[in-house]
Protein backbone atom coordinates (compact mmCIF):
# COMPACT_ATOMS: atom_id res chain seq x y z
CA UNK A 1 0.00 0.00 0.00
CA UNK A 2 1.34 3.48 -0.52
CA UNK A 3 1.18 5.59 2.25
CA UNK A 4 -0.07 9.61 2.11
CA UNK A 5 3.58 10.65 2.69
CA UNK A 6 4.37 8.98 -0.87
CA UNK A 7 1.43 10.40 -2.12
CA UNK A 8 2.81 13.76 -1.52
CA UNK A 9 6.04 12.70 -2.64
CA UNK A 10 5.15 11.23 -5.87
CA UNK A 11 2.70 13.70 -7.03
CA UNK A 12 5.55 16.58 -6.61
CA UNK A 13 7.99 14.13 -7.94
CA UNK A 14 25.06 18.22 43.43
CA UNK A 15 27.89 18.18 46.50
CA UNK A 16 29.47 22.00 47.32
CA UNK A 17 33.09 20.71 47.56
CA UNK A 18 33.59 18.31 44.51
CA UNK A 19 32.53 17.17 41.00
CA UNK A 20 28.23 16.60 41.26
CA UNK A 21 27.94 12.84 40.95
CA UNK A 22 28.57 11.68 36.96
CA UNK A 23 26.50 10.53 35.12
CA UNK A 24 27.00 7.14 31.97
CA UNK A 25 27.54 8.53 29.13
CA UNK A 26 23.89 8.71 27.17
CA UNK A 27 22.79 5.17 25.83
CA UNK A 28 20.76 7.03 22.82
CA UNK A 29 22.81 8.58 20.12
CA UNK A 30 20.20 9.67 17.55
CA UNK A 31 16.33 9.18 17.99
CA UNK A 32 13.29 10.86 16.04
CA UNK A 33 11.02 8.19 17.61
CA UNK A 34 8.59 9.03 20.11
CA UNK A 35 9.01 7.32 23.33
CA UNK A 36 4.93 6.74 23.13
CA UNK A 37 4.28 5.96 19.75
CA UNK A 38 1.01 6.74 18.27
CA UNK A 39 -1.59 4.37 16.32
CA UNK A 40 0.13 5.24 13.20
CA UNK A 41 2.49 7.51 11.21
CA UNK A 42 3.10 8.33 7.10
CA UNK A 43 4.89 5.44 5.74
CA UNK A 44 6.81 4.35 2.78
CA UNK A 45 5.36 1.03 1.32
CA UNK A 46 8.15 -1.01 -0.67
CA UNK A 47 5.86 -3.07 -3.05
CA UNK A 48 3.64 -0.06 -3.70
CA UNK A 49 6.79 1.86 -4.55
CA UNK A 50 9.29 -0.73 -6.05
CA UNK A 51 11.36 0.06 -3.01
CA UNK A 52 14.75 -2.46 -2.46
CA UNK A 53 15.82 -0.14 0.51
CA UNK A 54 15.42 2.92 1.83
CA UNK A 55 16.83 5.08 4.98
CA UNK A 56 18.60 8.05 5.74
CA UNK A 57 21.99 9.83 6.33
CA UNK A 58 22.62 10.69 10.05
CA UNK A 59 25.06 12.38 13.17
CA UNK A 60 25.39 11.20 16.25
CA UNK A 61 25.49 13.14 19.78
CA UNK A 62 27.79 12.52 22.09
CA UNK A 63 31.16 10.37 22.02
CA UNK A 64 29.56 6.64 23.06
CA UNK A 65 29.96 4.63 19.77
CA UNK A 66 29.99 0.92 20.28
CA UNK A 67 26.41 0.04 18.89
CA UNK A 68 24.12 -2.12 21.19
CA UNK A 69 20.56 -1.68 19.17
CA UNK A 70 18.69 -0.25 16.24
CA UNK A 71 15.11 0.90 16.88
CA UNK A 72 13.28 1.41 13.66
CA UNK A 73 9.64 2.27 13.63
CA UNK A 74 7.08 -0.18 10.85
CA UNK A 75 3.51 0.69 9.98
CA UNK A 76 1.71 -2.46 9.03
CA UNK A 77 -1.38 -2.04 6.66
CA UNK A 78 -2.05 -5.62 5.98
CA UNK A 79 -5.82 -6.19 7.93
CA UNK A 80 -6.34 -8.92 10.31
CA UNK A 81 -9.48 -9.97 8.57
CA UNK A 82 -7.77 -10.76 5.32
CA UNK A 83 -5.43 -13.39 6.72
CA UNK A 84 -8.53 -15.69 8.93
CA UNK A 85 -8.58 -12.81 12.08
CA UNK A 86 -4.67 -13.55 13.15
CA UNK A 87 -2.79 -10.78 15.13
CA UNK A 88 0.74 -10.83 13.69
CA UNK A 89 2.68 -12.55 11.04
CA UNK A 90 6.63 -12.66 11.06
CA UNK A 91 9.02 -11.36 8.42
CA UNK A 92 13.05 -11.32 8.02
CA UNK A 93 14.07 -7.79 7.76
CA UNK A 94 17.50 -6.68 7.31
CA UNK A 95 19.33 -3.33 8.82
CA UNK A 96 22.45 -1.82 6.86
CA UNK A 97 25.00 0.12 8.50
CA UNK A 98 27.02 2.08 5.67
CA UNK A 99 29.72 4.90 5.95
CA UNK A 100 28.50 8.63 5.69
CA UNK A 101 30.19 8.84 2.54
CA UNK A 102 29.10 11.93 0.49
CA UNK A 103 26.60 13.56 -2.12
CA UNK A 104 24.47 11.07 -3.44
CA UNK A 105 26.01 7.83 -2.63
CA UNK A 106 26.51 6.21 0.96
CA UNK A 107 29.96 4.93 1.49
CA UNK A 108 31.19 0.97 2.77
CA UNK A 109 29.40 -1.29 4.11
CA UNK A 110 30.02 -1.56 7.86
CA UNK A 111 27.88 -4.29 9.15
CA UNK A 112 24.56 -6.04 7.86
CA UNK A 113 22.18 -7.65 10.19
CA UNK A 114 18.85 -9.74 9.31
CA UNK A 115 16.56 -10.82 11.57
CA UNK A 116 12.96 -12.17 11.45
CA UNK A 117 10.19 -9.75 13.29
CA UNK A 118 6.87 -10.13 14.85
CA UNK A 119 4.41 -7.84 13.25
CA UNK A 120 1.17 -6.91 14.21
CA UNK A 121 -1.77 -7.21 11.70
CA UNK A 122 -4.08 -3.97 11.15
CA UNK A 123 -6.59 -4.67 13.76
CA UNK A 124 -10.24 -5.23 12.68
CA UNK A 125 -12.14 -1.45 13.26
CA UNK A 126 -8.66 -0.24 13.83
CA UNK A 127 -8.77 3.80 13.36
CA UNK A 128 -5.81 4.72 11.73
CA UNK A 129 -5.23 3.06 8.12
CA UNK A 130 -2.07 1.22 9.34
CA UNK A 131 -0.63 0.37 12.94
CA UNK A 132 2.68 1.61 13.79
CA UNK A 133 5.60 -0.80 15.66
CA UNK A 134 8.69 -0.75 16.32
CA UNK A 135 11.63 -3.54 15.07
CA UNK A 136 14.92 -3.92 17.07
CA UNK A 137 17.94 -4.88 15.70
CA UNK A 138 20.60 -6.43 18.40
CA UNK A 139 23.94 -5.37 17.38
CA UNK A 140 24.85 -6.06 20.98
CA UNK A 141 27.81 -8.93 20.42
CA UNK A 142 28.89 -7.31 17.02
CA UNK A 143 31.99 -5.17 18.58
CA UNK A 144 30.71 -2.30 16.10
CA UNK A 145 32.06 1.05 16.84
CA UNK A 146 30.63 3.75 14.97
CA UNK A 147 31.61 6.52 13.19
CA UNK A 148 30.44 10.17 13.39
CA UNK A 149 27.88 9.73 11.07
CA UNK A 150 26.68 6.77 8.83
CA UNK A 151 24.12 6.07 6.07
CA UNK A 152 21.47 3.22 7.33
CA UNK A 153 19.24 1.44 5.18
CA UNK A 154 16.00 -0.88 5.50
CA UNK A 155 15.98 -4.06 2.98
CA UNK A 156 13.06 -6.47 2.84
CA UNK A 157 11.66 -8.43 0.24
CA UNK A 158 7.59 -8.06 -0.67
CA UNK A 159 5.91 -9.99 -4.10
CA UNK A 160 8.12 -8.28 -6.36
CA UNK A 161 10.83 -6.65 -5.30
CA UNK A 162 13.50 -6.58 -2.62
CA UNK A 163 17.10 -8.62 -3.18
CA UNK A 164 14.97 -11.47 -3.55
CA UNK A 165 11.44 -11.27 -4.54
CA UNK A 166 9.04 -14.20 -3.09
CA UNK A 167 6.75 -14.13 -6.10
CA UNK A 168 3.42 -14.13 -4.44
CA UNK A 169 1.56 -11.73 -2.67
CA UNK A 170 1.44 -11.56 1.04
CA UNK A 171 1.03 -9.25 4.52
CA UNK A 172 4.72 -7.81 3.90
CA UNK A 173 3.28 -6.34 0.79
CA UNK A 174 1.38 -4.02 2.88
CA UNK A 175 4.79 -3.56 5.49
CA UNK A 176 5.91 0.35 5.64
CA UNK A 177 8.63 2.30 6.96
CA UNK A 178 7.36 4.72 9.20
CA UNK A 179 8.27 8.72 8.86
CA UNK A 180 8.11 11.47 11.25
CA UNK A 181 6.63 14.71 9.88
CA UNK A 182 7.36 16.17 13.78
CA UNK A 183 8.82 19.87 13.43
CA UNK A 184 12.31 19.06 12.72
CA UNK A 185 11.93 15.75 11.73
CA UNK A 186 11.40 14.94 15.58
CA UNK A 187 14.83 14.62 15.92
CA UNK A 188 15.44 14.46 19.51
CA UNK A 189 19.00 13.22 19.70
CA UNK A 190 22.17 13.55 17.13
CA UNK A 191 20.91 15.32 13.78
CA UNK A 192 19.83 14.70 10.53
CA UNK A 193 22.48 15.59 7.76
CA UNK A 194 19.41 17.24 5.17
CA UNK A 195 16.19 17.01 6.59
CA UNK A 196 14.95 16.89 3.07
CA UNK A 197 16.91 14.45 1.88
CA UNK A 198 16.60 10.54 2.63
CA UNK A 199 18.44 7.76 1.07
CA UNK A 200 16.05 5.56 -1.53
CA UNK A 201 17.11 2.31 -3.89
CA UNK A 202 13.65 2.05 -6.27
CA UNK A 203 13.85 0.51 -9.25
CA UNK A 204 10.59 3.15 -10.74
CA UNK A 205 12.85 6.21 -12.26
CA UNK A 206 9.93 8.45 -12.27
CA UNK A 207 9.61 8.10 -8.13
CA UNK A 208 12.95 10.07 -7.77
CA UNK A 209 12.15 13.45 -7.59
CA UNK A 210 15.32 13.88 -10.18
CA UNK A 211 12.85 11.26 -12.33
CA UNK A 212 15.80 8.57 -12.36
CA UNK A 213 18.49 10.95 -13.97
CA UNK A 214 20.92 10.28 -10.84
CA UNK A 215 20.68 6.02 -11.30
CA UNK A 216 17.99 3.87 -11.03
CA UNK A 217 17.77 1.09 -8.63
CA UNK A 218 20.69 1.78 -6.48
CA UNK A 219 20.61 3.45 -2.92
CA UNK A 220 21.56 7.23 -3.60
CA UNK A 221 19.91 10.30 -2.18
CA UNK A 222 16.79 11.86 -3.16
CA UNK A 223 15.60 15.35 -2.40
CA UNK A 224 12.23 16.89 -1.17
CA UNK A 225 11.01 14.82 1.65
CA UNK A 226 10.20 17.67 4.15
CA UNK A 227 8.57 17.24 6.07
CA UNK A 228 8.81 13.31 6.35
CA UNK A 229 12.02 11.53 7.81
CA UNK A 230 12.74 7.59 8.31
CA UNK A 231 11.78 7.07 12.07
CA UNK A 232 15.31 5.64 13.96
CA UNK A 233 16.22 5.73 17.12
CA UNK A 234 20.57 3.78 17.61
CA UNK A 235 21.69 2.98 21.09
CA UNK A 236 24.74 1.88 22.12
CA UNK A 237 26.32 0.25 25.21
CA UNK A 238 28.77 1.83 27.83
CA UNK A 239 30.28 0.69 30.92
CA UNK A 240 30.83 3.82 32.90
CA UNK A 241 32.86 4.91 36.55
CA UNK A 242 30.67 6.43 38.51
CA UNK A 243 31.17 8.49 41.78
CA UNK A 244 28.43 7.57 44.29
CA UNK A 245 29.35 10.28 47.07
CA UNK A 246 31.97 13.24 47.24
CA UNK A 247 34.98 13.22 49.51
CA UNK A 248 35.23 16.62 51.51
CA UNK A 249 38.44 15.25 53.78
CA UNK A 250 41.83 13.27 53.12
CA UNK A 251 40.57 9.58 54.64
CA UNK A 252 37.38 9.99 53.80
CA UNK A 253 35.56 7.09 51.50
CA UNK A 254 35.28 7.52 47.97
CA UNK A 255 32.93 4.20 46.39
CA UNK A 256 33.10 4.44 42.98
CA UNK A 257 30.61 1.61 40.82
CA UNK A 258 31.23 0.56 37.69
CA UNK A 259 27.67 0.39 35.47
CA UNK A 260 26.65 -0.61 32.41
CA UNK A 261 24.06 0.93 30.34
CA UNK A 262 21.04 -1.03 28.42
CA UNK A 263 22.27 -3.56 26.64
CA UNK A 264 20.21 -5.62 23.61
CA UNK A 265 21.35 -9.09 25.05
CA UNK A 266 21.08 -9.80 29.05
CA UNK A 267 24.22 -9.48 30.26
CA UNK A 268 25.20 -12.17 32.29
CA UNK A 269 28.46 -10.48 33.56
CA UNK A 270 31.57 -8.37 32.79
CA UNK A 271 35.82 -8.13 32.99
CA UNK A 272 37.36 -4.83 34.01
CA UNK A 273 40.73 -3.57 34.15
CA UNK A 274 41.55 -0.44 36.12
CA UNK A 275 44.08 1.68 36.95
CA UNK A 276 43.95 4.55 39.88
CA UNK A 277 46.01 6.92 41.41
CA UNK A 278 47.75 5.35 44.23
CA UNK A 279 49.36 8.33 45.57
CA UNK A 280 46.18 10.00 46.13
CA UNK A 281 44.16 6.76 46.90
CA UNK A 282 44.13 3.89 49.09
CA UNK A 283 42.65 0.56 47.82
CA UNK A 284 40.09 -0.63 50.14
CA UNK A 285 37.87 -3.22 48.64
CA UNK A 286 35.62 -4.51 45.56
CA UNK A 287 32.49 -6.33 45.96
CA UNK A 288 29.53 -7.13 43.25
CA UNK A 289 26.75 -4.47 42.10
CA UNK A 290 23.11 -5.36 41.33
CA UNK A 291 22.23 -8.84 39.98
CA UNK A 292 26.11 -9.51 39.78
CA UNK A 293 26.50 -11.19 42.93
CA UNK A 294 29.31 -13.68 41.61
CA UNK A 295 32.80 -12.62 42.00
CA UNK A 296 34.48 -14.69 39.21
CA UNK A 297 38.11 -13.46 39.62
CA UNK A 298 39.80 -10.56 41.74
CA UNK A 299 43.10 -9.28 41.10
CA UNK A 300 43.84 -6.25 43.56
CA UNK A 301 47.34 -6.79 44.94
CA UNK A 302 49.10 -4.62 42.89
CA UNK A 303 49.29 -0.82 43.81
CA UNK A 304 47.19 1.03 41.03
CA UNK A 305 45.69 -1.69 39.45
CA UNK A 306 42.45 -3.55 39.37
CA UNK A 307 41.71 -6.67 37.93
CA UNK A 308 37.82 -7.44 38.42
CA UNK A 309 34.97 -9.93 36.89
CA UNK A 310 31.93 -10.53 38.22
CA UNK A 311 28.82 -12.65 37.18
CA UNK A 312 25.35 -13.86 37.79
CA UNK A 313 24.87 -16.70 40.06
CA UNK A 314 24.54 -20.43 38.34
CA UNK A 315 21.62 -20.66 36.47
CA UNK A 316 20.66 -16.90 36.56
CA UNK A 317 19.47 -15.00 33.22
CA UNK A 318 21.17 -11.52 33.75
CA UNK A 319 19.42 -8.24 32.73
CA UNK A 320 19.86 -6.08 29.36
CA UNK A 321 18.54 -2.76 31.60
CA UNK A 322 21.13 -0.56 33.11
CA UNK A 323 22.84 -1.87 36.58
CA UNK A 324 25.62 -1.29 38.48
CA UNK A 325 27.94 -4.41 38.25
CA UNK A 326 30.79 -3.71 40.71
CA UNK A 327 31.48 -1.56 43.77
CA UNK A 328 35.22 0.02 44.43
CA UNK A 329 35.93 1.28 47.71
CA UNK A 330 39.29 3.86 48.02
CA UNK A 331 40.61 6.51 50.95
CA UNK A 332 42.00 9.47 50.37
CA UNK A 333 45.40 9.37 51.92
CA UNK A 334 46.35 13.46 51.00
CA UNK A 335 44.12 16.55 50.58
CA UNK A 336 43.57 17.55 47.13
CA UNK A 337 42.99 21.00 47.54
CA UNK A 338 42.36 21.56 43.58
CA UNK A 339 40.45 19.45 40.71
CA UNK A 340 41.55 15.87 40.51
CA UNK A 341 41.67 14.34 37.09
CA UNK A 342 42.20 10.42 36.24
CA UNK A 343 41.41 9.28 39.96
CA UNK A 344 39.69 6.06 38.71
CA UNK A 345 39.82 5.01 34.64
CA UNK A 346 39.40 1.75 32.85
CA UNK A 347 43.29 1.03 31.07
CA UNK A 348 44.08 -0.61 28.20
CA UNK A 349 44.32 -4.36 28.32
CA UNK A 350 44.12 -7.16 26.03
CA UNK A 351 40.81 -8.58 26.21
CA UNK A 352 39.26 -5.24 26.90
CA UNK A 353 36.74 -4.17 29.75
CA UNK A 354 33.66 -5.31 28.47
CA UNK A 355 30.32 -6.95 29.46
CA UNK A 356 29.48 -10.94 28.44
CA UNK A 357 26.05 -12.43 27.82
CA UNK A 358 24.34 -16.48 27.85
CA UNK A 359 26.54 -17.16 25.20
CA UNK A 360 29.99 -16.12 26.54
CA UNK A 361 30.67 -14.02 23.74
CA UNK A 362 31.23 -10.46 24.45
CA UNK A 363 29.30 -7.49 24.05
CA UNK A 364 31.45 -4.53 23.42
CA UNK A 365 31.01 -1.18 25.26
CA UNK A 366 32.44 2.64 25.12
CA UNK A 367 34.66 2.86 28.36
CA UNK A 368 33.61 6.08 30.33
CA UNK A 369 36.15 6.96 32.97
CA UNK A 370 35.78 8.95 36.65
CA UNK A 371 35.53 12.68 35.90
CA UNK A 372 37.05 15.17 38.09
CA UNK A 373 36.69 15.12 41.38
CA UNK A 374 38.06 17.21 44.08
CA UNK A 375 39.56 16.55 47.64
CA UNK A 376 39.15 18.88 49.60
CA UNK A 377 40.06 19.73 53.73
CA UNK A 378 39.92 23.25 54.01
CA UNK A 379 36.67 24.25 55.79
CA UNK A 380 34.73 26.89 54.40
CA UNK A 381 35.26 30.77 55.78
CA UNK A 382 33.61 33.54 56.05
CA UNK A 383 35.55 37.06 57.23
CA UNK A 384 32.75 39.50 58.35
CA UNK A 385 32.66 43.00 57.63
CA UNK A 386 33.95 45.78 60.44
CA UNK A 387 30.81 47.01 63.06
CA UNK A 388 28.97 49.39 61.54
CA UNK A 389 28.38 52.69 64.34
CA UNK A 390 25.21 54.51 63.25
CA UNK A 391 23.38 57.57 65.45
CA UNK A 392 20.24 56.16 66.91
CA UNK A 393 18.95 59.09 68.32
CA UNK A 394 14.93 58.53 68.11
CA UNK A 395 14.98 62.84 67.68
CA UNK A 396 12.32 65.29 69.66
CA UNK A 397 9.09 64.37 69.59
CA UNK A 398 6.26 67.57 70.51
CA UNK A 399 2.78 68.30 71.16
CA UNK A 400 0.58 71.68 71.01
CA UNK A 401 -2.66 71.10 73.53
CA UNK A 402 -5.01 73.76 71.80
Amino acid sequence: MLSVAKFMKVGAAVCALAAPMATALAQTIYDNIPSTLAGNYASLGYQATSTREFGDRINFDGTSRALSTVTITMSSWARSEDYGGAATFTHPITLNIYQAGSGNLPGALIVSKTQTFTIPFRPTGYGFNGIASNIVFDFSTSNITLPNSVVYGVVYNTQSYGPAPIGAPGPYNSLNVGLNDAPGGGITVGSNDDLDDTMWNTSFAGFYTDGGAGGVGIFRRDTAWAPYVPMAQFDTATLSLNAANCVTDAGRTLTVTVNKSATGQNALGGQFFIQYDNSILTFVSAAPAGPFTTVVYSDTLTPGLIDYAVGVPFGGTGTAAASPMATLTFTANQDVCATASNLVTFRPHSPPSRITNSLAAPIAATLADLPSISIDTTAPSITCPPDVTVNADAGLCTASIG
